[in-house]
């Protein structure tokens, strides 16, 4: 990570860290003014309902419009990592992010990050209320994961006024104070036109760069002769996925015609809306310019004499359809399918190929299916046919009758069930092997387990009242359970007898522990009486009672904690120990150098050194603005101002 950003967990949490010299070369954050911001603001947090947990509006709605804002500086979504501490802001997160363009962003919560990182990370800390609490914020492991996954770019926000009041986090930002990284407002700085600009809530992202840039629009001359109509934009400067929405300007070589589509489609075929005359039959009508009149099926209308002598009004393009009045409706082999035949639809009084007189339209005079009159057809039993003379008959007579089943029972059943077992409704007559009638019908088949309710002594020994077939299982016992554990207690689970016990006793029973302490313990915990929870009564050599358990050997070192005054004039807080012991100072270094005033930058203990904290000076050779460190000198600095003189080659 940047030496800047490591300066968030040191010495804070730990007390020194060594920078690669590979992180001195990574590149600024492109559209920011700096690489590491904490922005602050006082807006309420919110709860979940149904949970403990918390969410932020104002920094959801923040933190993605700035994660739309470095996507549109050119950065790749697999780039920006958003991470949040509650589980109620990132479903407020994921709520506010288009999936289509956001995909590829990974939001996460602190927790499941550890052990990642990435080049840009955005921060929402959540908590921002008036009872001052921060809730586990003040945890020191994840304010280190929090605070350590980015490579070269890292913004936070949150309340720092509540955040203050835990103490690793007031040395934090005091450090990020210093740096001049604690403010209301990120600053933006657009790539094009250098111009600056403060953003303090999300909305005022689209307010001052929609497009990423700033809010100058583009105006760029495209090829086709149209400008861009975009506001300044820092991605696809070239233009190469721009789309032009004015209209097209070219024509047609063909007809002449104005291509009516937007200027970044494909002209095409003409598709302008012009009169042409079908050479088939005269007609004129609309059509689109490049289509084949020939192709056309003209929709005019036309009466025309069908072979039945009866005239019909026809579409000028079914003139070539066949006629069905000289095929067999309902035909199987046609050479067209039904919907190509032209049908003549007039009622008329026709004499069926059955036989039988019926009024039916003039198509269906041929066909025997649209007979509605009775079958007289004989079925293979004597009975007539109960289905429409135009219908197919039955193979299975429905014609009910009384008759004698295999069975020898009497019953009335339709005329094809006459020969089945299957469907007597008779009671079964059958003697089970226990003894009991079949419940079942006489067409069932028997059960193999008897249904008959009886009162029964099962194997445990308890009686019930159970079915037949269940009494010699022990599982249907539902008496109290009885049983006598190993320890001699009879077991008192509240449970059945046939449910199975549990191998532990819970009777209380009273013990007498080695250390002379009497507890009360249930009797399967009699194994732990030699760990006693007590409290230790124990006196150590500094007169503070001993914090450990009964069951612990004491020791020497007491850990209560106090606070002693350093000889640099800083409190800590120790454990009782440490006193007297060699202790070294971790807070932030508040002296002055010399000669330029700045505060020292490092913590307490170490020697101040070089002044490192960043001004900007006027470079003398070409008047330039450059951010150098306080110690550096003006002749040995080469300026960085693209396309000056005297920068380095």
């Amino acid at each position: 990570m940047r030496p800047e950003i490591a300066t968030l967990i040191v010495p804070h949490i730990y007390k020194q860290l060594n920078n690669h010299p590979s992180v001195s070369k990574f590149e600024d954050i492109k559209g920011l003014t700096t690489n590491l911001f904490f922005v602050e603001h006082e807006e309420p947090e919110e709860g979940v309902e149904d949970t403990r947990s918390h969410n932020n509006p104002h920094e959801a709605r923040f933190v993605v419009e700035f994660c739309r804002y470095l996507l549109n500086q050119g950065y790749g979504p697999t780039q920006v990592t958003i991470l949040t501490t509650y589980t109620g802001q990132l479903l407020a997160l994921k709520k506010l992010m288009q999936r289509d363009l956001f995909k590829g962003v990974r939001v996460c919560v602190v927790d499941k990050y550890q052990g990642e990182e990435n080049d840009i990370v955005l921060l929402s800390l959540v908590r921002s209320n008036k009872e001052n609490c921060t809730g586990f914020l003040k945890i020191s492991n994840r304010i280190c994961v929090a605070l350590s996954r980015a490579k070269k770019g890292f913004y936070a926000i949150g309340n720092a006024k509540l955040l203050a009041s835990a103490p690793i986090w007031a040395g934090i930002l005091d450090g990020l104070r210093m740096q001049n990284c604690l403010k209301p407002s990120l600053p933006l700085q657009c790539q094009i036109h250098r111009s600056r600009a403060m953003i303090s809530k999300g909305s005022d992202f689209e307010q001052v760069a929609p497009d990423g840039g700033c809010s100058l629009p583009c105006d760029t001359r495209l090829e086709c002769g149209h400008v861009c109509r975009l506001w300044c934009h820092p991605f696809d400067r070239n233009h190469e996925e721009y789309r032009c929405y004015k209209p097209c300007q070219r024509i047609h070589k063909n007809c002449g015609h104005a291509c009516p589509k937007v200027c970044y489609e494909d002209c095409d075929v003409c598709t302008v809306m012009v009169d042409k005359t079908i050479p088939k039959c005269g007609h004129v009508h609309t059509m689109q310019c490049y289509f084949d009149p020939n192709l056309f099926e003209c929709q005019e209308y036309v009466q025309r004499i069908l072979p039945c002598g009866h005239e019909k009004q026809l579409l000028c393009c079914q003139n070539t359809f066949p006629i069905c009045s000289s095929v067999k409706c309902l035909q199987v082999e046609t050479p067209y399918l039904c919907e190509k035949y032209v049908h003549c639809e007039i009622q008329v009084d026709a004499t069926l190929p059955c036989g039988h007189q019926q009024n039916v339209k003039c198509y269906q005079k041929n066909c025997r299916e649209v007979c509605k009159w009775p079958c007289e057809q004989r079925l293979p039993c004597g009975h007539t046919c109960d289905k429409k003379c135009g219908q197919t008959c039955v193979v299975d007579c429905a014609v009910m009758v009384d008759a004698t089943l295999p069975c020898g029972h009497q019953q009335n059943v339709k005329c094809y069930q006459k020969n089945s077992t299957d469907i007597c409704e008779w009671p079964c007559e059958r003697q089970l092997v226990c003894g009991h009638k079949c419940d079942k019908k006489c067409g069932q088949k028997c059960t193999e387990q008897c249904q008959h309710p009886i009162n029964a002594t099962l194997p445990c020994g308890h009686k019930e009242n159970v079915l037949c077939f269940q009494q010699n299982n022990s599982e249907k016992c539902t008496s109290a359970c009885e049983k006598l554990l190993p320890c001699g207690h009879i077991c008192i689970c509240k449970g059945k007898c046939k449910d199975k016990c549990s191998p532990y006793c819970f009777e209380v029973v009273d013990f007498t522990l080695p250390c002379g302490h009497q507890m009360e313990l249930k009797c399967f915990m009699s194994q732990l009486k030699n760990n006693c929870p007590r409290p230790c009564s124990r006196i150590l050599s500094c007169g503070h009672q001993c914090t450990l358990r009964c069951r612990q050997p004491c020791t020497n070192l007491c850990r209560i904690q106090k606070e002693v005054m350093l000889t640099c004039g800083h409190q800590k807080e120790i454990k009782c120990f440490e006193e007297g012991l060699p202790l070294k100072c971790f807070r932030p270094c508040m002296r002055l150098q010399k000669p330029c005033g700045h505060p020292c930058l490092k913590i307490c203990h170490d020697e101040c050194g070089d002044c490192t904290v960043e001004v900007t000076r006027i470079m003398p050779n070409c008047g330039h603005l450059q951010t150098m460190s306080c110690h550096q000198e003006l002749e040995l600095f080469d300026c960085k101002e693209e396309g000056c003189c005297n920068s380095p080659m």
